[in-house]
């Protein structure tokens, strides 16, 4: 862990020094003194790291060394802080200043820099004396040089140490140590981080990601996003066995996941006592005592105060239960870096004074406003307001975050517009939903210039009056994972407007969509991108409330489509209208969900063999005229408001059916055709003669049968074997 945090400080150091605010603070000089003296004591770090757990004068020295990189981590961000408020200053005076003047303001004497110098220049010289002394203790140790080898980077991970290709369970503890000894330093550095969750935790992979890359421990490597870094940290990890129990999306993706029992003592063990987590059965005084916990996820109950007075150094708290208000304690941490609070009521106006925060979660809050002083958070990445469905607004002065990476708002269902002007943050990678205003500032326009990936929601398309403001949004260029596309549903006025031309104008990219959700659009058709067979990743399409639409896309074309959900299409007669001999349609769909279709006839307009030959769920509802059609694979279907299910004799069309569920249908006919039958539920159907009439015997397979809500129901046929049913 000392390693890994040295190696990043001095990253920083050489960042912060070829800058203009380094040239500023006489930055080279004292950046070439400090890295000369933590790259001497660094090549005897590897052999102290091992060493400490077994002698404790040593793990003491390894911990001031740790601390001392941690006090110029809180110098360096301190300097980022003052150049991102040179610049925002820089920027308020750019029409009212000269390019000369602009140009040496930062060599300027005014007072407050000439201050500011003086106090970084005053913590430099401490810090140096301390690193001194701290290089006089490794010779008294008499501490073994070794230089480790720099080979084993992120890209050379494959290359340095294969140990398995698929993930296995590990019986013995020294197998696990093995695997963790072999890991680079930078892998050691995030799984020891996972000892910040409890065991048997599950945990959310997207969560971890984002708190490695708010701690710096991972970052871009100019070729790969920080998100992708991680990444490939994450899957490095599980291929070590050092993760199980996963769990995935409909993507495939892996959403979430476990360690074992084991394999959490191990993280806890390399962590030691930098990261802790604490119950309501642990004494807080006393772990408290230990002055080097670094990031610390609080799962208290109690309401007592946090007690966090003693932790001078706290990088990450992560307050795990619900909390009315952030305590006084935690205002006070003012090196704090990740701050995760769930259900707070209000967020108090001191947090603008957490200067050195680059993640702030705040999700499934209560609060309705935010402090304007957040938007003093410069170096902040991450802010996260999922599930805070009382907010209605956010500060104006958001767009002061030049740093800022993503603003995650899922569900925030009372939120109705964006501070102005958010295309400014150019920063932004992920922005999880956008306002369509009228007014300059809030047009579609300004996610323009900006880079996103991920998910995307945009809300009142029907604003858009110039289609230009479409096309400058430039969504092809964005790579997108998720994208919802929002019309209000209920407009005055004209019917069709100009959706289709504000649709045609927001063609994602091909390469990267996997889901696509299109609502409320007023046109008649949809647009050719809609149908181009280069969605390769596309596996969701939702088309809900397209009231005036006539036809379909040609969806057939999707190669990866798996699930398709269309809803309230009241002049839609087919999914699939034209058909050719020895046609090929949507070979990859599994699942498909229709309602609300009061034209629909058919699935497709003509019977064929290779049509929809993996459906195998089909979901039903208000489609009063729509008839079924051999459905080869088909094994659950649900009808309900239908007024009638037939299937007739001899046509064999659902081979496969094993669970059927009917609702509130006037009529069902040819049950008996269904003899691979296993399931059956009736609710609410109005006709239920035909369990008189079928023959049991004729569904061999049957065991569960539910009957609810059929009141005209007298008693159950006489051939039904209730000993056969299991439920």
């Amino acid at each position: 862990m000392a390693e890994a945090v040295l190696k990043g400080v001095l990253g920083s150091l050489t960042s912060l020094a070829a800058t203009e605010l380094g040239s500023f603070l006489a930055f080279r000089g004292e950046k070439e003194k400090l890295e000369s003296m933590f790259t001497a004591i660094k090549a005897t770090l590897e052999y102290a790291e091992e060493k400490q757990f077994s002698d404790k004068a040593i793990k003491d020295w390894v911990g001031k060394l740790k601390d001392a990189a941690y006090e110029l981590d809180d110098i360096l961000d301190e300097c980022v802080y003052e150049q991102l408020l040179l610049e925002e200053e820089e920027e308020d005076v750019r029409c009212c200043v000269s390019e000369m003047v602009r140009s040496s303001s930062l060599c300027s004497f005014h007072p407050k820099h000439i201050y500011f110098r003086y106090q970084i220049a005053k913590r430099m010289k401490i810090l140096s004396e301390r690193l001194d002394r701290i290089a006089t203790e490794r010779d008294q140790l008499r501490l073994t040089s070794m230089i480790q080898e720099e080979t084993r980077g992120v890209s050379e991970w494959r290359q340095t140490f294969s140990l398995v290709n698929e993930p296995k369970v590990y019986g013995r503890e020294e197998d696990i140590k093995t695997i963790v000894e072999f890991l680079a330093v930078q892998l050691r550095q995030c799984f020891a981080y996972c000892a910040i969750f409890l065991k048997d935790e599950l945990i959310k992979k997207q969560y971890l990601i984002e708190l490695w890359i708010a701690n710096g421990f991972i970052s871009s490597d100019g070729r790969l996003d920080a998100e992708d870094v991680g990444d490939e940290v994450w899957n490095e990890l599980y291929r070590r066995s050092l993760f199980q129990d996963i769990e995935t999306d409909q993507f495939g993706k892996v959403t979430s996941f476990k360690m074992h029992d084991l394999v959490h003592d191990l993280a806890q063990f390399v962590a030691d006592e930098e990261i802790c987590c604490i119950t309501d059965e642990d004494c807080a005084p006393v772990l408290f005592e230990r002055k080097r916990i670094h990031h610390l996820s609080d799962h208290r109950w109690n309401l007592y105060s946090a007690q966090l007075d003693q932790l001078t150094s706290l990088r990450t708290y992560l307050k795990r239960t619900r909390s009315k208000e952030l305590s006084s304690d935690v205002l006070k941490c003012y090196s704090l870096r990740l701050l995760h609070v769930n259900l707070l009521e209000e967020l108090s106006s001191s947090i603008g004074n957490l200067k050195y925060l680059t993640y702030l979660n705040l999700s499934r809050g209560r609060f309705k406003t935010l402090p304007e002083s957040l938007c003093k958070l410069l170096n902040l990445k991450i802010l996260k307001l999922d599930y805070c469905q009382s907010l209605q607004k956010l500060p104006d002065g958001l767009v002061r975050l030049k740093a800022l990476q993503q603003l995650s708002l899922k569900v925030c269902r009372s939120l109705s517009t964006l501070p102005p002007y958010i295309g400014k943050v150019n920063s932004l990678r992920s922005l999880s939903m956008y306002f369509v205003g009228e007014q300059k500032g809030f047009l579609l326009s300004e996610l323009g210039l900006l880079k996103l990936k991920r998910d995307l929601e945009i809300k009142h398309l029907e604003r858009v009056k110039n289609i230009n403001d479409a096309k400058e949004s430039n969504m092809s260029s964005k790579q997108l994972n998720n994208l919802m596309l929002r019309w209000r549903t209920v407009r005055e006025g004209e019917l069709e407007g100009n959706d289709k031309e504000v649709l045609e104008a927001l063609e994602p990219c091909t390469e990267t969509l996997q889901s696509l959700r299109v609502e409320g659009y007023q046109g008649v058709s949809f647009p050719q991108w809609m149908s181009s067979p280069f969605f390769k990743n596309l596996t969701s399409l939702e088309l809900w409330s397209c009231t005036n639409c006539i036809k379909l896309p040609v969806l057939r074309n999707l190669p990866s489509l798996k699930r398709l959900q269309i809803t309230e299409a009241k002049y839609v007669k087919y999914v699939q209208e034209e058909c050719y001999d020895n046609d090929v349609g949507f070979m990859g769909l599994e699942y498909l969900t229709l309602r609300n279709l009061p034209s629909l006839i058919r699935l497709s307009s003509e019977d064929g063999e290779n049509q929809f030959p993996c459906l195998s769920t089909l979901d039903i509802e208000d489609c009063p005229h729509f008839s079924l059609q051999g459905l080869p694979s088909l094994k659950w279907l649900r009808m309900s408001r239908n007024p009638k299910l037939k299937v007739c004799p001899g046509l064999e069309c659902l081979p496969c059916l094993e669970d059927l569920i009917i609702m509130r249908c006037g009529e069902v006919e040819g049950l008996q055709h269904m003899t691979a039958l296993k399931k059956l539920a009736l609710i609410n159907v109005s006709k239920v003669s035909l369990l008189q009439e079928l023959r049991f015997e004729d569904l061999p397979l049957l065991r569960e049968l539910h009957i609810i809500g059929c009141y005209s129901l007298m008693r159950l046929p006489t051939n039904l074997s209730l000993s056969r049913l299991e439920a």
